[in-house]
C-alpha cells in the first residue's frame, strides 16, 4: 500500500457537526509541499520522496547557498526545508496537497509540542507538595532524592526532577479526517493534536 505524506501547519481548533455530534476538530493547512526527488531501492536502497515545504517570506530571506543551488539545478522554486517520506514516489515539481486524505480514514501526526521553560517538580511531574503549614520550608521542593551512601549521587535521569518543561517530539496514531478541503488545502482531525498555534504538523498515513 504506496504511504501518504504532507507537512501542514496548525491553525488552531474548533468545532463542527459530523451528523448527530457536535465534535471538536484541530484545523490544519497544506504548507506548499513541493516534490523534489525519488529515492529507489536500487540506487538509495529505499523508496522515498524527497519534498520541499515552507516557502521563503520574502526575496530576503536568508537561504544557503547550496539549498538555493539544489532548487536552481533542478528549476524549481525555493523552499526553506526539506523532508523525506517513505513508501511514496511522484513527478519531481508535482505539489502535495491534502486530497490524498479521505473523509473517515485514520491518520498519524507528528509535531513538536509547546515549551514552557523551566518547571518545578509540581508543575512539571504532578509532585503533591510539602505541608502548607506556617513554618514548612517544602511546600513545592522535590523533596529526599535517595541515600546520600549508595550510590552517593543522584543518577542521571533516574529520578523525576525540575527542568525544561515541554518543547517535544510527540507523535498521536489514529486521528479520524473528517473533512478534506482541497480548495482551501485545509484538513480537518478530529481531538487535539500537540503543538502551538502555527505550528508545523506532519501528517502521514496509518
Amino acid at each position: 500500500m504506496p504511504g501518504k505524506g504532507l507537512v501542514t501547519k496548525k491553525i488552531g481548533c474548533t468545532n463542527v457537526w459530523e451528523g448527530d455530534r457536535y465534535i471538536m476538530v484541530t484545523v490544519l493547512q497544506n504548507y506548499d509541499n513541493v516534490i523534489l526527488d525519488n529515492k529507489t531501492e536500487k540506487d538509495n536502497g529505499y523508496n522515498a520522496i524527497k519534498i520541499g515545504y515552507q516557502k521563503p517570506k520574502s526575496e530576503k530571506s536568508y537561504i544557503k547557498k547550496p539549498v538555493k543551488g539544489y532548487y536552481e539545478k533542478r528549476d524549481l522554486p525555493v523552499h526553506m526545508h526539506m523532508m523525506e517520506f517513505r513508501d511514496m514516489e511522484g513527478e519531481p515539481g508535482k505539489s502535495l496537497d491534502v486530497t490524498q486524505f479521505e473523509t473517515g480514514e485514520k491518520v498519524a501526526v507528528r509535531a513538536r509540542s509547546k515549551g514552557y521553560g523551566f518547571a518545578g517538580v509540581v508543575k512539571r511531574h504532578h509532585f503533591k507538595g510539602g505541608e502548607a503549614a506556617h513554618g514548612s520550608m517544602m511546600h513545592r521542593r522535590t523533596g529526599s532524592l535517595g541515600c546520600r551512601l549508595t550510590p552517593g549521587h543522584v543518577l542521571k535521569g533516574a529520578r523525576k526532577m525540575p527542568g525544561h518543561m515541554g518543547f517535544e517530539n510527540k507523535m498521536v496514531k489514529n486521528l479520524k479526517v473528517v473533512k478534506v478541503d482541497g480548495d482551501s488545502g485545509l484538513l480537518l482531525l478530529a481531538g487535539p493534536v500537540p503543538g502551538p498555534k502555527g505550528g508545523l504538523v506532519v501528517v502521514t498515513g496509518k
